[in-house]
């Protein structure tokens, strides 16, 4: 009988081991991401490529002078084959297309409400 319970016990905590496996960070439900210009220049053409903007965090100046800061769905973006994530440009429907238009002086922001795959809540341009 004692042999019976034992193996009772263990097939009930190898299931409860199973049934409650931690999620690896990039399968919890991330649904959006921040991605940050990386140039110094603000022409029209750089805001509007889609490699020109990655996820290292960098600090933002106040207001939509300059081109900063964009947050896009995760199913807008994918990891590339060094592991970083980067904006799509090739998927069939989920493309960012990055609409810029004119901030301050020459400088070049995008436009969320013209531009596909970025998120209005976005905090800065």
């Amino acid at each position: 009988m004692k042999r019976y319970l034992l193996s009772i016990a263990a097939a009930v905590i190898a299931i409860g081991a199973v049934a409650f496996k931690v999620e690896n960070s990039e399968s919890k439900n991330q649904t959006d991401y921040d991605f940050f210009y990386k140039l110094g220049t603000y022409a029209q053409p750089d805001v509007q490529t889609n490699s020109n903007w990655e996820m290292v965090s960098k600090p933002c100046p106040a207001g939509n002078a300059k081109a900063c800061k964009i947050n896009v769905p995760a199913s807008y973006t994918h990891l590339d084959g060094s592991g970083n994530r980067v904006l799509n440009t090739s998927e069939a429907s989920n493309n960012v297309v990055i609409d810029a238009v004119i901030g301050s002086g020459s400088n070049y922001v995008p436009q969320v409400s013209t531009s596909t795959g970025l998120n209005t809540r976005q905090i800065r341009s």
